[in-house]
């Protein structure tokens, strides 16, 4: 939890770095950082804020390249690309302390909570998010350099096991105290992620574009929390926006919202899109089954028991892109996730129509 004020120590440091010098000593919210372990302030008056992050110890690779280069690197590389996100007004000790441009307050999950059950309204509002998924995806792939960030590409091997095997450590196991030692659901889990991503992608993936990590400003989105980005699969982040249990949308809505990002990326690059269709839910499952075992983790591990709220829904999802032909030959896996509806049966109801 982010203490109501930085130490003294770590007020003199952050004097020292440029764009700094001024933010009011007395005036200092704390902010929640989700899912990170990352403090997070607001410093100033309304009106007249920044964003202070402090990120002592991120998780590094085997080079050393830390969260904190990543998330430097990949928001040069972005606003370079064209895309809204936060300017950075200085930094300090690698990164590990940031003064950030403040967005206001107001996240798209808010925007669509305001909409209620507003179909018209609701697509209007994520055909403006979803004008920028393309550029982010396919410009943001352009000139990554994946040597600059702590994340490894989307191949099936870290699907396997950073979505799926994280799935059935934090949630199946950790958060239901299911013991699952089953190699066919395994054999079933490898083939799912082979088809999920059987090659190396050249577009970028941003990995949690959800509606929490977009704030709403001035009618427009501004995008926050991409550190986590690699290249990828288009389809993932699309299957994050569109499946988002933070907001739960309706079934013909995500429908609506599909076709138009066809629409969009049409613009930038030729595909075979009855192939984009068919691989999209293998990795739509991918993208719930991080969620999930996310929320496992954080509830369990990190005490963020407001995650619980978000299973039913994300469950609700998974159930539904079980269904589907594309997955009609991975029968474990959809019995694993009939089990679990049975242990979880109330569903969050869907906010449109």
């Amino acid at each position: 939890m982010t203490p109501a004020h930085p130490n003294p120590e770590l007020l003199a440091l952050l004097e020292k770095i440029p764009g700094a010098r001024g933010i009011p000593v007395e005036q200092w919210t704390p902010l929640a950082g989700d899912g990170s372990d990352r403090l997070i302030w607001r410093a100033g008056k309304h009106g007249d804020s920044v964003i202070v992050v402090h990120n002592q110890n991120p998780p590094q690779n085997a080079l050393g390249i830390t969260e904190n280069d990543s998330f430097l690197y990949i928001r040069r590389h972005l606003e370079n690309c064209g895309v809204p996100v936060p300017r950075l007004l200085g930094a300090g000790e690698g990164g590990r302390w940031m003064i950030l441009e403040y967005l206001g307050d107001t996240l798209l999950q808010d925007e669509v909570r305001l909409r209620g059950g507003n179909r018209t309204a609701l697509r209007e509002l994520y055909a403006v998010v979803l004008d920028y998924l393309p550029r982010i995806q396919v410009a943001g792939g352009q000139g990554f350099d994946h040597s600059k960030v702590h994340n490894v590409p989307y191949t099936a091997g870290f699907a396997r096991e950073w979505e799926s095997g994280y799935f059935l450590r934090e949630f199946v196991q950790g958060h239901q105290g299911l013991r699952v030692f089953d190699p066919g659901l395994d054999r079933e889990l490898d083939m799912m992620a082979e088809e999920a991503a059987p090659s190396v992608e050249p577009y970028f993936l941003y990995r949690d574009f959800q509606s929490r990590n977009i704030m709403w400003q001035d009618g427009k989105p501004r995008f926050i929390d991409f550190q986590g980005g690699r290249t990828g699969p288009l389809a993932y982040d699309l299957a994050s926006i569109v499946l988002d249990p933070y907001v739960n949308l309706s079934e013909a809505l995500r429908e609506e919202l599909v076709e138009l990002y066809l629409e969009r990326l049409s613009g930038w690059i030729s595909m075979e899109f009855r192939s984009f269709r068919r691989r999209f839910p293998l990795v739509a499952a991918h993208r719930i089954m991080q969620s999930l075992g996310a929320y496992g983790y954080l509830a369990r591990v990190k005490g963020r028991m407001h995650f619980l709220q978000y299973i039913p829904a994300a469950l609700s999802i998974l159930g539904r892109i079980s269904q589907s032909p594309e997955l009609r030959a991975f029968g474990r896996f959809r019995a694993l996730v009939d089990r679990l509806q049975e242990t979880n049966p109330s569903e969050t109801t869907p906010c449109s129509f």
